[in-house]
């Protein structure tokens, strides 16, 4: 949702300013719950729909999706007249106004709880929409979620709340967001509208590809204890302009580390327990044969401290895992030549999560079913988004030597 600045009233009311190219409000107006821009250029903004949105649950239904568009309650406009009238005085003459401005730069997340209480679509989604279009990313003073209590964006393990306090960087913009082109019709990804204008425009932060992250990624990664200073032997390097997937100018890392997120002890999307075994099996004897210069975790997420889960994805290369919210870790791990995110799927089935967020941070992506995989890189493009019957079971086919295999076809180069 838009960040409200300071309003200093050397006239009375401030003109809203046009978007920025970070999709930032400045003199952004709030009464009896509506937001108002105070304008007389109306014809200088989009529509309300692609900038606010009606705040309810979401269902798949023409009923809702009708009802969640916004109305002049949720947005609206007001000439410099009308806000005049409504609000009133010149404060440089001694009049006073009913406007209380407020220091700093103020995120205001308009979403129900139904997503915030995800780790994924809070931490993995909406801030990285919110950082990741910035030249230059804005301090940030305070972040309010207008339509949630303190339960409603809190999710069950706890990350959302230990990444806001790690890094507390941003707040999310409206779901008005999926209604671009970009998320609406491509990713389904609100991120995907920002940080695809941006590229475009070579505006992204960082010299490097994801380079827009890392100080988020940095100040969590702090927080959680990591060191993260290089080795002295070390190939890193710092790049003039940000980089593709796989650039050869992209470090090596110093160990390859494959980081199995095992759901075997969840409620639901579960491997078969003989593809878990035989695919940990497979992992170990590529680790052994490959020898010291290779290394293999099996997660169990729920059974270690947020602290050891992010040292973990920190130090990892290969992320692999059933889809489900333990692959969000990917945002903490670092791009490397051959930072890979592995994703199973039950046949047939996909989604863009994972997919979407591992490309945006420069890292490559495959889509897993049982003994095939794809991935954009190889021209086949992106699966259709299906969830059939199955999707959420705990019976998910995985065959192990075509993982190990794709993995280590992956490091050498071959895929």
């Amino acid at each position: 949702m838009p960040q409200v600045g300071h309003v200093r009233l050397q006239r009375f009311p401030p003109e809203t300013p046009p978007l920025t190219k970070a999709a930032v409000f400045k003199n952004l107006f709030m009464s009896n719950g509506t937001f108002f821009i105070v304008t007389d250029s109306r014809s200088d903004f989009p529509k309300v729909r692609l900038m606010a949105s009606n705040p309810l649950t979401a269902y798949n239904t023409e009923e809702n999706i009708a009802a969640r568009e916004p109305t002049q309650y949720n947005m609206d406009f007001l000439s410099l007249a009308e806000a005049q009238r409504r609000w009133g005085g010149d404060v440089r003459n001694g009049q006073q106004n009913r406007v209380l401005s407020v220091d700093g730069n103020t995120v205001l997340v308009n979403e129900p709880r139904q997503f915030l209480r995800h780790y994924y679509h809070l931490v993995a989604e909406l801030m990285q929409y919110t950082l990741g279009p910035h030249p230059a990313p804005p301090h940030i003073d305070r972040v309010i979620f207008a339509r949630s209590n303190a339960d409603g964006w809190r999710d069950g393990p706890g990350f959302n709340a230990y990444f806001m306090r790690a890094a507390f960087p941003c707040g999310p913009r409206s779901s008005a967001s999926h209604r671009g082109d970009v998320c609406g019709s491509q990713t389904q990804r609100i991120a995907a509208e920002a940080v695809v204008a941006m590229r475009s425009k070579k505006q992204l932060v960082g010299v490097r590809v994801g380079g827009w992250w890392e100080p988020v990624r940095s100040a969590v990664l702090r927080f959680a204890g990591v060191d993260l200073r290089p080795a002295e032997n070390s190939d890193q390097v710092v790049l003039e302009s940000d980089t593709a997937e796989g650039d050869p100018r992209l470090p090596m890392p110093a160990k390859i580390v494959i980081t199995y997120i095992s759901r075997q002890s969840a409620g639901q999307r579960k491997l078969t327990q003989e593809s878990h075994e035989e695919l940990v099996r497979e992992l170990k004897d590529l680790v052994k044969r490959k020898g010291d210069k290779w290394e293999f975790l099996e997660v169990e997420a729920e059974k270690i401290s947020k602290d050891e889960q992010l040292k973990i994805a920190a130090r990892t290369t290969i992320l692999l895992g059933v889809h489900g919210n333990g692959l969000t870790h990917l945002v903490m791990m670092q791009p490397t030549r051959v930072s890979t995110v592995i994703e199973m799927f039950f046949p047939q089935g996909f989604a863009h999560d994972y997919q979407w967020t591992t490309n945006a941070l420069g890292m490559k992506h495959f889509a897993v079913w049982n003994d095939t995989f794809r991935t954009e890189g190889l021209g086949e493009g992106k699966p259709r988004v299906d969830y059939p019957d199955g999707f959420q079971g705990n019976a998910i086919p995985a065959h192990g030597p075509s993982i190990a295999k794709l993995i280590e076809d992956r490091v050498e180069g071959r895929v």
